[in-house]
């Protein structure tokens, strides 16, 4: 008898164990913050980074650039950028007295990898801080390393804050978008979402995921796999200009002497996609003949168009697919008075072989827009694409996108 009881008092009490055990491991997988449905993973860092000779680890430059530079009242510097061995980017918040002026500085990191549509994400935990630093997740054009602002004065791009944070008032959230023209000194454009959100918690006591889901409608910005701003962005309000991600932490309007071992820290740094977008000039696009030139003429969300009057000559565009199925392909006409091609001839290729659409299938007049092309079965990877060849004029390639069904 007293060995049925313990019998069956071992057997509850393993279950009891059991069961609680099972719930401690599905809780990191039930509080772990998720893209939106439909997206997949297409880029992201583990900030393992790149093993010293001397010990420890430093930023994967094939990866990151510094953020360097000057802006507001300091500057970014690289020793302020540090991986922790655990996954961790840690951003210092640091001053020097030289004389009797203090000189601030913070650090970040610019991704080399651009992206367009698709759902960002990162974990971060802001500074304590005494001193006002600002603290940002954000996208915008970095064409290359080691600086704050970089395209070439002609071009447009956008700037899409996932979060702001001022050290100083660590339970405000600023989120929106901006657009720009030049190096960044001409703001062409700019709408918050909410310019003092509070999330209900204070940024700097834990950490917290964040996102960004940007489409061709709207960007929404989200704190643990919820939204809590939703804003609309048309092609027409900015342009769909390429994006790398930045993850910074720099002094602005800071004062007096910053707090003690003051850091940002970030993890896990996340892009996911749904639908494939390739324009001219992308990786993913190739021209083929030696007449094609930059065109004048605006694409896209006022992305950059390639033109050939060269008959024969043709382009592509081949999207990196994550997985197989079906897509539907959608081409951007560029509808132009000063000479269009009638007889673009426009082949898809499929993951059952090539399928050439019959003559006339992108339109000659109205305005500029996209033109269905139909759903098709494609393989994973880049083995899948959509040709445009000038068939009788002035061939204007722009972008292509296709759609996961």
């Amino acid at each position: 008898m007293n060995i049925l009881k313990a019998s069956l008092s071992y057997r509850r009490n393993f279950y009891a164990r059991l069961t609680v055990g099972l719930a401690l491991l599905m809780l990191p997988l039930a509080a772990k913050a998720q893209a939106p449905s439909n997206y997949s993973l297409k880029w992201n860092d583990n900030f393992a980074g790149t093993p010293l000779s001397s010990g420890g680890v430093t930023l994967d430059t094939s990866k990151w650039w510094w953020r360097m530079g000057f802006s507001s009242n300091g500057s970014q510097q690289a020793v302020n950028v540090n991986l922790d061995g655990a996954g961790n980017l840690d951003l210092a918040n640091t001053s020097k007295v030289v004389g009797s002026t203090t000189y601030y500085s913070g650090g970040g990191v610019i991704s080399h990898q651009t992206f367009r549509y698709g759902y960002y994400q990162v974990t971060a935990q802001t500074p304590v801080n005494t001193s006002e630093y600002h603290t940002a997740f954000w996208l915008s054009a970095a064409a290359t390393p080691l600086v704050s602002w970089n395209p070439s004065p002609s071009e447009v791009f956008t700037e899409i804050d996932g979060f702001e944070i001022n050290s100083t008032t660590p339970s405000s959230i600023s989120a929106g978008w901006l657009t720009w023209s030049g190096t960044g000194s001409t703001q062409t454009g700019s709408v918050r979402c909410n310019g003092n959100y509070n999330p209900g918690f204070n940024t700097s006591s834990s950490r917290h995921t964040y996102g960004i889901e940007w489409t061709e409608a709207a960007i929404t910005y989200y704190i643990d796999g919820t939204s809590f701003c939703t804003q609309a962005y048309t092609p027409t309000q900015g342009p769909a200009s390429p994006a790398n991600m930045w993850l910074t932490s720099i002094p602005y309007g800071a004062t007096g002497t910053p707090t003690a071992g003051a850091q940002a820290v970030f993890a896990a740094p996340e892009y996911y996609v749904r639908d494939y977008y390739v324009n001219a000039e992308d990786t993913g696009y190739a021209e083929y003949g030696s007449n094609w030139a930059t065109s004048g003429v605006a694409g896209f969300s006022q992305q950059p168009v390639r033109d050939t009057c060269t008959a024969g000559q043709y382009a592509t565009y081949t999207p990196d697919l994550l997985s197989s199925g079906s897509y539907d392909v959608q081409v951007y006409q560029i509808i132009y008075s000063g000479g269009m091609d009638s007889a673009t001839v426009v082949t898809v290729n499929t993951s059952t072989g090539p399928v050439v659409l019959p003559a006339g299938t992108l339109p000659t007049s109205g305005s500029s827009r996209w033109i269905d092309l139909g759903t098709y079965a494609f393989n994973a990877g880049n083995t899948s694409s959509v040709s445009l060849q000038d068939g009788n004029s002035c061939l204007r390639t722009s972008m292509v996108k296709f759609v996961r069904e």
